[in-house]
């Protein structure tokens, strides 16, 4: 007996997240909005090996601190509705700017899947990505496609009961804030109840200073002080906003996992570039095609 999952595309925008979802659906897709908002997200019910999941394509943002309304609609779905497997689209051609995005998803807990797409943009680019290594490091399944040909889809669902949520991200902390970010989650035990989303989670984007969250989740003043005090000491320390140190994290540590995982050889277009040029620009040759040009262009006037 199988559970139908409820299966949330996300990704930043250009990463080709619609296309995958468009080819997905087919013409099957619907429509819907959060209530208390304007902006609409696709969603459709697809059947893979006599199994039924419903596909949702939120909008696409880069980051969970997202200003615009589209953006809003996403992080707002991700943290009050619940998703079964979080699908996150990555632009392969871009992975060390989109691992970033990455790493902020794996702190929201839900079983999750890596979707390398644009595949043929990054072998164009010359990008030869190791996807076992980087299953290893992420620690969750990671999948290739170039959605536009509708390649990968078939194996993405195949991965479907291999979402899991990462035992450990790979976000090296520094002593000070892992502490500051250890006392807010522990305090938050004892006021909070229940929550949809992992209170280590809450902590941090509290930290952060996180709009999002702090318009969906109460916390008593003392919580408040207690998270303006942690800011004010790490600001002090680090001569930086929490936010920035722990983006500036982010941003090292999706470079290290690029280096790790990827290696930037010669793309095809470019191997063309580089021998035309070897021939154009030869001592001899060179000199050659010169006169031939100068020809054509003197027997066409």
């Amino acid at each position: 007996m199988y559970k139908r999952k409820r299966i949330a595309l996300v990704g930043q925008p250009n990463s080709g997240k619609s296309t995958l979802f468009n080819q997905i659906a087919g013409f099957r897709a619907r429509t819907s909005n959060l209530p208390g908002t304007t902006v609409d997200f696709s969603i459709t019910t697809v059947k893979m090996a006599g199994e039924e999941h419903e596909v949702i394509d939120l909008p696409g943002t880069y980051s969970l601190e997202g200003m615009e309304p589209a953006e809003r609609v996403a992080i707002r779905y991700l943290l009050e509705r619940e998703v079964d497997v979080l699908v996150n689209v990555v632009d392969a051609s871009l992975l060390a700017r989109s691992l970033e995005f990455t790493l902020s998803l794996m702190e929201l807990k839900i079983p999750m899947i890596v979707v390398l797409n644009m595949m043929d943009e990054a072998e164009r680019k010359g990008i030869v990505i190791d996807i076992q290594k980087l299953e290893e490091i992420l620690g969750v399944p990671v999948v290739p496609t170039v959605a536009v040909h509708g390649k990968g889809i078939k194996e993405l669902f195949e991965k479907l009961d291999d979402a899991r949520v990462p035992e450990e991200i790979p976000l090296q902390l520094s002593r000070l804030l892992r502490e500051e970010i250890n006392k807010i989650t522990e305090v938050l035990k004892e006021r909070i109840e229940f929550s949809k989303f992992p209170i280590r989670f809450l902590a941090m984007k509290l930290l952060e200073g996180n709009t999002s969250i702090n318009e969906l989740v109460e916390v008593d003043k003392d919580v408040r002080r207690m998270v303006d005090q942690a800011r004010a000491k790490i600001m002090e320390v680090a001569g930086k906003d929490p936010h920035d140190v722990i983006h500036t994290l982010r941003h090292h540590t999706a470079l290290s996992i690029f280096e790790k995982v990827a290696q930037v050889k010669r793309g095809r277009r470019k191997e063309l570039e580089y021998k035309l040029d070897d021939i154009l620009l030869h001592p001899v040759l060179g000199y050659f095609f010169l006169t031939l040009v100068f020809l054509v262009l003197f027997f066409l006037v």
